[in-house]
């Protein structure tokens, strides 16, 4: 049984390998909503998928939460640049914020969340 599991590991490696290969080897786009280092940084969550996916039994929690956090972060990130952007030439206003606040409300931890959900549910009072 211990052979097999060996064998397994092994061929799940060069799969794993495989994959990445593909992943690496892949052309950058560069679109209008993208940028080649946004592009980057999705080849290092697809990354971190096949890793997962193919790591050992004992592993696929740590690197399923890793690559759950880099995903959740990075599209943080996108959409509050997207936003920071979009309302730089409109300046600072309420609704800005608030906007902001529910953009990064995912990445705060749960004492933070519910303030930050707190703030959200009275602005949504207040402006109906």
């Amino acid at each position: 049984m211990a052979r097999y599991r060996s064998y397994n590991s092994i061929a799940n490696s060069f799969y794993a390998a495989d994959r990445i290969r593909n992943i690496v080897k892949s052309p950058l786009r560069d679109t209008e909503e993208s940028s080649i280092m946004e592009s980057s940084y999705s080849a290092i969550i697809e990354i971190l998928k096949v890793l997962s996916e193919f790591s050992p039994e004992r592993h696929k929690g740590m690197l399923d939460t890793v690559v759950e956090k880099s995903r959740l972060y990075n599209d943080t990130y996108r959409n509050l640049k997207k936003h920071i952007n979009s309302s730089r030439s409109k300046g600072i206003d309420i609704g800005g914020i608030i906007k902001t606040l529910a953009i990064i409300k995912p990445t705060l931890d749960n004492r933070h969340r519910a303030t930050a959900d707190k703030i959200l549910k009275i602005y949504e009072i207040l402006t109906n």
